[in-house]
């Protein structure tokens, strides 16, 4: 018997509707050299959710590979598309939007997100902060809506500004140092990659 564990065989792209069955595309499948990592993925309508999948098949079955699954995505129109973010359990959470956005809002009901650009290649990895409980993350679904076109940002929806901190207190003075304790507000507006922020000047 002859074994062809390492020869490669083609590209398995697989998509569907969101909680459907599994298609193959063909146009992708058939590209059969393993430098050829780009194909087009064609019959999705705007207005549903997708899930994509992609996996190296080899001459020998036993041999592929798993399939790396993109997360759910829903095209809205030419430039403007929404990732579904999973839970996290930590405060902050990288994103894979898939395309490098102008701007992205996250639609998630009783949170505030701060929302940090360009944090991979090709701009199109996000940092996600919560930042209304400093050290939790979430437990909810929700979906992020990126644009790509500077007009099309308009439509998210005007720029908010972020309400100052609640309270700031100075306790435990030393002679070179003090302890900075403070409230953050409820909202953060529209502001990317929200942090506090303590500025000292002699009096």
């Amino acid at each position: 018997r002859v074994l062809f564990r390492s020869v490669f065989r083609n590209w398995q792209v697989q998509w569907r509707l969101r909680g459907g069955m599994w298609a193959d595309e063909p146009g992708c499948s058939s590209i059969g050299f393993r430098a050829g990592t780009s194909c087009n993925v064609t019959g999705l309508q705007i207005y549903a959710a997708y899930d994509l999948r992609v996996k190296e098949a080899c001459q020998d079955p036993f041999a592929d590979s798993q399939y790396t699954q993109a997360p759910a995505f829903l095209f809205r129109q030419p430039g403007e598309w929404d990732i579904l973010v999973e839970p996290s359990p930590s405060m902050r959470a990288l994103v894979d939007v898939l395309a490098s956005p102008v701007r992205c809002i996250a639609s998630a009901l009783g949170l505030q997100l701060s929302i940090c650009y360009d944090q991979g290649a090709e701009g199109r990895t996000l940092s996600i902060t919560r930042t209304d409980l400093p050290g939790r993350g979430w437990d909810l679904l929700f979906w992020l809506r990126c644009v790509m076109q500077p007009l099309s940002a308009a439509d998210l929806g005007p720029e908010v500004q972020a309400a100052p901190p609640l309270s700031l207190n100075l306790a435990r003075p030393t002679f070179i140092s003090l302890f900075a304790e403070y409230d953050l507000a409820g909202s953060i507006g529209s502001c990317a990659c929200a942090a506090p922020e303590l500025q000292l000047k002699n009096a």
